[in-house]
């Protein structure tokens, strides 16, 4: 039996159409109620906050431009509906990849995060595989910790990447590779591999942030470094992570 089909009824998607969630316990609002409820809500919903109080698509909140967007219901097939939306209507969306090693996970990076999101429709976070080796957490152990730091932010996805991060982000239909940048020694950097990624594919931008004052001695290496000297790196690193760091190293939480 083919899947059914719901459309989206206004904003800039209006008219796609995206698979319908299943479930007995589903009963979505009528496309043309939810039509009515957005025009009047329109001119009033810019920059406002929305909660998504039905276990439906999520499309009418993406479509409607508004860039908070919690959902209140967080059932994990709810999430996995909503992530296949989003792959869905990805064409329609600004989406950026942040890639890098996360080994671990800083304050300073999940700034960075929180600032994209309010630049992009979908922001990627693209854990690179690899020096497994000389890392203080493997590359599955830092997609979750990621995971748990941005579980609040619900247009953040976390992946891993391996291969080319222009080729990743292609296939993802994203629009900009987005990197912060500290000082001119990680411009110099950033400035030669932007020009390589333009090359390989020049319909993909590289963005650089700024990196917050109150984080700019921050880094991965220098976490795991002062760390793994005894240091304790409370207020670096979110307190999951500080935790994770404390037992690696052998140190009380």
């Amino acid at each position: 039996m083919p899947q059914t089909r719901v459309r989206v009824t206004g904003g800039a998607l209006r008219g796609f159409q995206l698979a319908e969630p299943g479930g007995a316990r589903l009963r979505p609002t009528s496309a043309r109620v939810r039509e009515a409820i957005f025009n009047v809500l329109a001119p009033r919903i810019e920059d406002a906050a929305v909660l998504d109080l039905f276990a439906g698509t999520g499309a009418p909140i993406q479509s409607s431009g508004t860039p908070a967007r919690p959902h209140v219901d967080r059932s994990a097939g709810l999430r996995r509906y909503r992530r296949s939306v989003l792959r869905d209507v990805g064409g329609c969306m600004r989406t950026a990849i942040f890639p890098g090693a996360f080994d671990p996970v800083t304050n300073g990076h999940l700034d960075l995060v929180k600032r994209m999101t309010r630049l992009f429709d979908r922001v990627i976070v693209a854990v690179i595989r690899g020096r497994e080796k000389s890392a203080m957490f493997t590359c599955e152990e830092r997609i979750e910790l990621f995971r748990e730091a941005v579980k609040d932010l619900s247009n953040v996805e976390v992946e891993q990447l391996e291969g080319l991060t222009v080729e990743f982000a292609k296939q993802r239909g994203a629009v900009a590779i987005v990197r912060g940048i500290r000082g001119g020694g990680d411009f110099e950097y950033e400035f030669d591999m932007a020009l390589m990624n333009r090359k390989m594919e020049p319909s993909i931008e590289s963005v650089y942030l700024m990196t917050n004052h109150e984080y700019i001695y921050v880094s991965a290496s220098r976490v795991r470094e002062v760390s793994q000297l005894g240091y304790d790196v409370d207020g670096l690193v979110p307190d999951h992570v500080r935790t994770a760091i404390r037992e690696r190293v052998g140190l009380k939480a």
